[in-house]
């Protein structure tokens, strides 16, 4: 009864669209819930896969990884997980999803894209390539910095009962590990409207979480630990450049002036990211960093970022308890949005500074922008 309860509350969704806000509106969401239709057909009983002859034994084992998983998340992270991920889909892909985030020719912010219910988000996803690039292409006619990015999750905040999605289904443990533990913090904390707070506190709950469930499995933790301060190291350096970006927005210049140093810089981010390649992964990141850069692009990272540290600050606060942490988190997300920013500002300056003293540097120089040294942190 809550499926078709939630259907038909799609479909009014749909509809009560159409009539305000016109065709395209209805075409997006007509096929966002054509999309979930077709998932939610495809499903199977998990423990019918795990017991079938015809499952691969990579797959029965990512199956039985993931119950250990589950049951990690709910005992040891208070996290919602019983009764949820008991379906698999199989889906002939690699991504279910398609994000597109766009952004102004002269702005690092994300265009906010509103709907129904759960508010407004930095992005739209379309569940084909070819639905994405159709908007990609009708964004960037109007003038607009575009990304699409393709994700292999998505969440509907409780709304459905999610499936299990063969598109992570192949990926290492420590990474499905985390996927499942950001999709299932979204269902504890969800701020209408507010991507970057949902987004940052998703994913520090995945990769934190990874790194207790891989200490509590007696695996070796460090490798993930040195690809998440990598991460880290490499956010730094994109989100230094995103606030050079803002500066060179925020003068007066000649349109023509202003777009040429843009150019420039978003062709610098790629060349001085190459120089300085062993200090910001040692080539772990080469292929995200082929792609070239633009508003949308570093708007994109800021909202998935940006308040990590403050989150950081706020699990350690607690002692690392996590019932106490999702209980601090839900009282960050109860204040008015300027008190939620103004809290999360203090708390990251707090981890930052923290982080400044108790870590070594190093400083990364590329050319001269704004009369600037770019640099990022980066452990030793």
């Amino acid at each position: 009864m809550k499926g078709l309860a939630s259907f038909r509350t799609a479909w009014l969704v749909v509809l009560g669209c159409a009539s305000v806000t016109g065709c395209s509106t209805a075409s997006f969401y007509s096929q966002a819930l054509r999309g979930h239709l077709e998932i939610w057909a495809s499903r199977e009983v998990v423990d019918d896969v795990i017991s079938s002859p015809r499952t691969t034994q990579r797959r029965r084992q990512a199956l039985i990884d993931t119950a250990a998983i589950l049951e990690f998340a709910g005992s040891e992270m208070a996290l919602a997980a019983r009764g949820r991920y008991l379906r698999v889909a199989e889906i002939d892909r690699r991504y279910v999803v398609w994000n597109v985030v766009a952004a102004e020719k002269f702005s690092t912010e994300a265009m906010a894209r509103c709907y129904p219910v759960v508010g407004c988000a930095a992005y739209r996803g379309y569940f084909s390539f070819e639905g994405a690039s159709n908007e990609a292409q009708r964004l960037r006619s109007r003038g607009y910095d575009v990304h699409v990015r393709g994700v292999a999750a998505y969440s509907t905040l409780g709304w459905f009962d999610d499936p299990l999605l063969s598109t992570f289904l192949e990926w290492p443990v420590e990474r499905l590990a985390e996927l499942l533990f950001h999709e299932l913090a979204h269902v504890v904390v969800y701020v209408a409207g507010d991507t970057a707070f949902n987004e940052a506190y998703a994913s520090f709950v995945g990769e934190r979480g990874a790194m207790r469930w891989l200490e509590a499995r007696g695996d070796d933790v460090e490798q993930y630990r040195k690809d998440r301060q990598a991460g880290v190291r490499l956010n730094n350096y994109l989100m230094t450049w995103r606030e050079r970006m803002r500066q060179l927005y925020a003068v007066e210049l000649p349109v023509a002036t202003k777009l040429a140093r843009k150019n420039w810089a978003m062709q610098e981010i790629g060349r001085c990211y190459r120089q300085y390649r062993a200090l910001l992964g040692a080539g772990q990141f080469d292929s995200y960093m082929e792609e070239p850069f633009n508003n949308a692009r570093l708007a994109e990272i800021s909202t998935y970022r940006r308040w990590l540290p403050a989150f950081e600050a706020l699990f350690l606060s607690g002692n690392g308890d996590w019932q106490t942490f999702h209980a601090d988190v839900l009282a960050l997300s109860e204040l008015s949005r300027e008190a939620r920013f103004a809290r999360l500002l203090q708390l990251s300056e707090e981890e930052e500074a923290k982080a400044r003293n108790d870590e070594s540097t190093e400083e990364i120089e590329c050319e001269p922008f704004f009369d600037h040294t770019i640099h990022a942190e980066a452990t030793g």
